[in-house]
């Protein structure tokens, strides 16, 4: 078994993992890669402990993220919603939205009004923060 601390950090994360917004909770199926990517961002930059799960700062006056904390949130929001959705398309649609983050970031220069604008929503989202259904 685990040891005290241990088991503390693993209910931990675990329930971090379960209040992580999917793709399917911020914006409908319908909509395309974008804007469900777009949608992440709202709700991950709208909620303080994922805030600094990506590095959200400010420097020189502009916003930014850092690349290994939003990668690796990107990745893991993917894993989870391939799992919450496991059919082909389901897993094609978390890869194409994972895929966008990445890119978008990159392109972007991990600067977040410059990653908004990739993605098709230039302003903060009106989305609340963790745990967001049906939105």
């Amino acid at each position: 078994g685990l040891d005290d601390g241990s088991a503390r950090a693993a209910a931990g994360r675990a329930r971090f993992l379960v209040g992580l917004p999917l793709p399917a909770e911020v914006s409908p199926r319908r909509t395309g890669a974008d804007a469900r990517a777009a949608g992440l961002v709202d709700a991950w930059l709208a909620d303080p402990e994922l805030r600094a799960v990506v590095g959200h700062h400010a420097w020189e006056g502009a916003e930014f993220v850092e690349a290994d904390g939003w990668d690796a949130l990107a990745a893991t929001t993917a894993a989870l919603a391939a799992i919450a959705d496991p059919s082909p398309t389901g897993r094609r649609s978390a890869a194409a939205i994972e895929q966008r983050l990445l890119a978008a970031a990159r392109e972007a220069g991990y600067r977040v009004e410059a990653i908004r604008r990739a993605l098709g929503s230039p302003r903060p989202g009106r989305r609340g923060g963790r745990g967001v259904s049906g939105a």
